[in-house]
């Protein structure tokens, strides 16, 4: 964004006039980010037959419930520092905490007698292409999310390239675990992580560059 289009945003009351209109563009991008990669996870990957035994299983919701959490955190963020006038986030913290909770759960799963052996608590059966079929799933997100809001005031482009980066990547791991047949919380805690990080940390490299006005 110039100075001359901020300028324009600024005195025309940003928070009464101009937010509406982004936000709108920036959930209509998210809306058709989203549904393409649901279409590429349904058509290449295709979604895992037993999805309705899956769904009564508590681990399954542990896995969509990490990925929303770190969708809700990058989304809240991203659109709180994409405007000029909000108040300085500190909200690294916010993207621990649900990290911590599976990290918890996933020591106590290590730490359980009749669990199985920990490197198959760690590895599963897909742990080679995991975080790259997220990342990968990201993608379509990533580039229309970040198309709107590269239009917007960031005054911490890398903090919001971060969480949007993050928002891409909890998103497309919600997705990816429509297809995904691991459920063990330390899988979770390794590669649904660095699948989402990967976008996440795309996002801040990017964002100091393409984010900034």
């Amino acid at each position: 964004m110039n100075t001359d289009k901020l300028i324009q945003i600024l005195a025309s009351d940003p928070l009464r006039d101009s937010h509406p209109t982004l936000k709108r563009q920036l959930l209509l991008s998210i809306g058709l980010g989203g549904g393409i990669s649901f279409l590429m996870m349904a058509t290449i990957l295709k979604v895992r037959p037993d999805l309705m035994f899956a769904a009564t299983l508590p681990f399954f919701w542990l896995k969509i419930g990490f990925a929303l959490s770190l969708l809700w955190v990058g989304l809240y963020e991203a659109i709180k520092t994409a405007f000029p006038g909000n108040r300085k986030s500190n909200s690294y913290w916010k993207v621990v905490m649900p990290v911590l909770a599976v990290w918890i759960i996933a020591y106590w799963t290590i730490t359980n007698p009749s669990s199985p052996d920990t490197m198959e608590l760690v590895k599963g059966s897909t742990w080679q292409v995991c975080s790259l079929l997220i990342a990968f799933l990201s993608i379509p997100i990533f580039i229309l999310i970040f198309y709107v809001l590269k239009d917007m005031a960031c005054v911490r482009p890398r903090l919001t390239g971060f969480m949007a980066g993050l928002f891409s990547g909890g998103l497309a791991a919600s997705i990816y675990s429509l297809h995904c047949p691991e459920l063990s919380p330390v899988f979770l805690g390794i590669w649904y992580l660095l699948g989402m990080m990967i976008p996440a940390i795309a996002g801040a490299l990017l964002g100091g560059k393409i984010l900034r006005w």
